[in-house]
């Protein structure tokens, strides 16, 4: 698998390298594949990766971990404990803190762990009382579909792709779109509107020529429509069916208004379009439809 280094003038947080560092070798240590996932990986992407100017600020640090079991989860919660940086979070199983000596600052880190832990597969309960559910479909789709990043030399980390992300935003903003405030569906929308970048232009116009077609010559949607397609592709069928049913659900309902209202900017009919369109490229790639 082909590394994509961060360039130096792009470097990240020391604060959020520490916990990287911690994390990487705890899991090292204990054999434990995983990923870096949630707003946090879209920033590192989009903004470290590609030099793209900075989305919705965040501070939380989400990992998906492949354990076979609870006491493997366990394991690590002690292993990252016992080496002082971190700090247990009294209601919440799967969150911890990072403490930064220099500043004090705590940084919420969400552990989720996926594989063989799911029962039934694709689903979370966690203990001890199972009535806390997660889906973590995603995880498994985007533990598939991995890019490698190399924050620093000897420090590697995978992310989901990008089209991988956009499918775990969706199934979370289904999950929590109102405890939230509509954040995953603002870093998915961000995500369709920085596809042009990601995919880059001349990969566009030499291998999706149909898509800017379809898109009515414009590089942005028809971008969208190349990233739904990958999308499709990487979740397979009945999860795609899926994320498209939430999301046509969601633009007949409160997708759009809480993308608007969280995103910057006074909400418009002239932004609500552009929202609406963007979604609806995503969304043809994703079914290969026209969606109305």
């Amino acid at each position: 698998m082909k590394s994509i280094s961060i360039p130096q003038d792009r470097t990240l947080d020391q604060a959020l390298i520490r916990i990287l560092q911690s994390l990487d070798q705890a899991c090292r240590a204990l054999g434990i594949p995983y990923l870096l996932t949630g707003a946090m990986a879209r920033e590192i992407l989009l903004v470290h990766v590609y030099g793209l100017p900075p989305g919705r600020a965040t501070r939380d640090v989400d990992f998906g971990f492949q354990v076979a079991d609870w006491a493997m989860f366990a394991t690590l919660k002690a292993t990252l404990f016992e080496t002082g940086d971190f700090q247990p979070d009294v209601k919440i199983m799967h969150r911890i803190y990072s403490v930064s000596e220099r500043t004090g600052i705590r940084m919420p880190v969400d552990l989720v762990p996926f594989g063989s832990i799911e029962a039934p597969i694709g689903s979370l309960a966690w203990p001890p009382d199972g009535e806390i559910v997660m889906d973590v479909r995603g995880f498994r789709v985007a533990f598939e579909h991995v890019i490698q990043i190399e924050v620093e030399p000897g420090l590697e980390l995978l992310l989901p792709s990008p089209a991988c992300m956009t499918v775990m935003k969706a199934l979370a903003w289904k999950d929590r779109g109102k405890a939230t405030r509509g954040r995953d569906a603002i870093d998915l929308v961000e995500l369709l509107l920085r596809a042009e970048d990601i995919i880059g232009l001349e990969t566009l116009y030499e291998h999706h020529l149909e898509s800017v077609e379809a898109a009515g010559g414009d590089p942005q949607l028809a971008a969208a429509d190349v990233l739904g397609a990958e999308a499709g592709m990487a979740a397979g069928t009945l999860i795609a069916e899926e994320v498209a049913s939430i999301l046509v659900r969601g633009m007949e309902e409160n997708l759009v208004s809480q993308v608007l209202a969280g995103s910057g900017g006074m909400p418009s009919a002239e932004r609500a379009d552009a929202v609406t369109s963007i979604l609806r490229s995503f969304l043809r790639g994703l079914t290969g439809l026209t969606p109305h």
